[in-house]
């Protein structure tokens, strides 16, 4: 759902911004096919633990799958967004690698029975949050409410999400709309008369 608000939040700026869908569609990535499956996998791994077996193996695929995307972003970076993804994804990964799942701050409102039910439902990737945690700022300790829904983020989640809308937004617009037309500087017209020497019309 966070990486579909990035998404959407990216169209709408970069459409408003005077950009198009043509210029995202001929925005290219290095490795694309690589990048698509590991989005694939650390969504999925994230969303069905169970299906991968162990929870244990689940948590180090998804672990994994984050730190090899971010490296493979790497030769990406000068790319408007690619760093907050990049940050997003590490800082996702390490809270779960230090506490063998995602802790997450129980709300208010929610009781612990509905939460505890939630969290057995994600097969071992979300627990409550306890004094034991390690980086425990680094958990789902954003409430967010989207559509009348509520979700729990990370700092990591809100990193990526910036990341994906900045990404999406710039491949929209076109190039001459983002870098300014260089204009001659003083200096510039000075040496240019300089070489034409004087008017000898005169």
């Amino acid at each position: 759902m966070l990486a579909a608000a990035g998404i959407l939040l990216g169209l709408s700026s970069g459409l408003a911004s005077g950009g198009s869908f043509r210029n995202l569609r001929d925005t290219h990535l290095r490795m694309e096919g690589l990048v698509l499956v590991l989005f694939v996998l650390q969504a999925v791994a994230r969303g069905r633990l169970a299906g991968f077996g162990a929870t244990r193996f689940a948590l180090w695929a998804w672990a994994v799958a984050c730190i090899v995307l971010s490296g493979v972003l790497v030769g990406e970076y000068r790319r408007p967004g690619i760093w907050l993804l990049q940050t997003g994804l590490l800082l996702n990964a390490l809270v779960v690698i230090l506490n063998n799942g995602m802790p997450i701050a129980l709300p208010n409102d929610v009781s612990r029975e509905v939460a505890i039910a939630a969290v057995q439902q994600s097969a071992g990737f979300y627990q409550l949050a306890n004094p034991t945690n390690l980086g425990l700022v680094l958990g789902d300790v954003f409430r967010l409410n989207l559509g009348g829904s509520v979700f729990l983020a990370s700092p990591g989640d809100l990193l990526m999400v910036a990341g994906v809308s900045a990404f999406v937004s710039s491949a929209m617009v076109p190039v001459s709309l983002v870098e300014p037309v260089p204009r001659r500087g003083v200096h510039e017209m000075r040496d240019r008369g300089a070489d034409q020497g004087p008017d000898d019309s005169t």
